[in-house]
């Protein structure tokens, strides 16, 4: 079966996008850390690197240590 990648990416944005126009930094860090991995599988390094300091930078402000520790071990 092959992985359609493009699919993937195309889902995790959507969701991505769609959890910042909420408020809970729960979900949108989370988001920014899904579509992180989709990116990494995909090979683009870079902007797996920055969506998961977007999650980070997510969590810190709100005081999820526990999320912050998860996010540093995708890094």
């Amino acid at each position: 079966m092959a992985i359609s990648f493009a699919r993937a990416v195309d889902l995790a944005e959507e969701t991505e996008r769609l959890a910042r126009t909420t408020d809970s930094p729960w979900m949108q860090g989370d988001a920014a850390l899904d579509l992180a991995e989709v990116m990494h599988l995909t090979g683009d390094r870079m902007r797996a690197a920055e969506l998961t300091q977007r999650a980070i930078d997510c969590y810190r402000r709100n005081g999820m240590t526990a999320r912050v520790a998860r996010a540093h071990g995708h890094v």
